[in-house]
């Protein structure tokens, strides 16, 4: 629970200095900092809220554990997110030949060719490592 808090704190730091760094400094870090710290607090406040809902009502806490930690469930989740595994690589090799069509800067495609081909190459390793365990 402390953890929660210290994220909470952690975020709102980083939303003030990036707020502080865009005056001082105008660049892209300052916004990339407040934009991470808006996530941060999001999820932060977002999980408080969260806790101390379960903590109030015991029935549904135990519902909840009983739902993320069922079998089926998870099945599903995993089914959904192999699903979404399968769309972005096809989306991602759309957009890095329309990228390439538009002419960009070669690094900028370059960085996004790498991004590209770890996921991918960590997907073989992965699925590797499965196929030898089952």
């Amino acid at each position: 629970m402390k953890k929660k808090y210290i994220e909470v704190v952690l975020s709102i730091i980083l939303i003030a200095s990036g707020a502080y760094l865009s005056k001082v400094w105008p660049n892209v870090v300052p916004f990339f900092l407040m934009g991470f710290g808006c996530t941060l607090f999001g999820k932060g406040v977002g999980q408080v809220i969260s806790d101390k809902a379960m903590n109030k009502d015991l029935e549904l806490k135990r519902q909840m554990e009983i739902e993320v930690n069922d079998e089926r469930n998870r099945m599903i989740e995993y089914k959904a997110k192999a699903r979404g595994f399968d769309i972005m690589t096809y989306a991602f090799a759309a957009l890095m030949f329309s990228l390439a069509l538009m002419d960009i800067d070669i690094w900028a495609e370059i960085l996004i060719v790498i991004t590209y081909l770890t996921v991918e190459i960590y997907s073989v390793y992965y699925r590797m490592q499965l196929e030898k365990e089952m």
